[in-house]
């Protein structure tokens, strides 16, 4: 029926306008072991949430009219290692995958191909 719809619709618009994003501690690393060098992403932290029209975040109970985000995003960097030998056993490669995360490497061997970004909108 149409009520089914247009209870359905509803619920799911809410759902929508409600949906938060929060992602934190990321780092992807390719390496090529035969150059000996690679190539890696880390990021501290994303989050991506409603909030009401004075920027607080919150619940969206009200259908509006616009439905307002705001997103931080914290610590992105990219970078190039080129000295660091690769192909690491796991307990090596786990303490050095997660010591990058929300680093700052520019006293280390590596060179940031993107230095550390932080941001609101």
């Amino acid at each position: 029926s149409q009520q089914a719809d247009s209870f359905t619709t509803q619920l799911v618009n809410k759902i929508i306008d409600n949906l938060q994003v929060r992602v934190h501690r990321i780092h992807v690393r390719f390496e090529d072991p035969t150059r000996g060098m690679a190539v890696g992403l880390c990021l501290s932290g994303l989050e991506a949430f409603s909030v009401d029209s004075t920027g607080v975040e919150g619940f969206i109970a009200d259908a509006a009219a616009r439905i307002l985000k705001s997103a931080v995003l914290s610590g992105l960097h990219v970078y190039a290692d080129t000295h660091r030998v690769v192909g690491l056993a796991e307990p090596e490669w786990r303490a050095f995958m997660m010591e990058r995360i929300g680093k700052d490497i520019s006293a280390s061997d590596c060179r940031h191909i993107l230095k550390p970004v932080d941001g609101t909108a």
